[in-house]
């Protein structure tokens, strides 16, 4: 039962990505594939394929390179 009336929205995490620990993802957001989240962060927005995000709110590190 949802007494608080919170919305509920799903989270997806796409194939070889990396959550570090502590991290925080909130409600409704993407992570990309093969993207980074490094430890500690808190996630609030959609993270990009290939990339790696950081801090309180997370922010654009930089892109990862592909492997060929």
């Amino acid at each position: 039962e949802n007494i608080f009336n919170i919305g509920i929205e799903d989270i997806k995490i796409n194939n070889g990505a990396w959550i570090g620990m502590n991290s925080i993802i909130l409600k409704g957001v993407e992570i990309g594939e093969n993207s980074i989240v490094a430890a500690g962060s808190v996630v609030t927005k959609n993270v990009p394929p290939n990339s790696m995000v950081a801090g309180n709110p997370a922010k654009f590190i930089k892109i990862l390179k592909q492997n060929v």
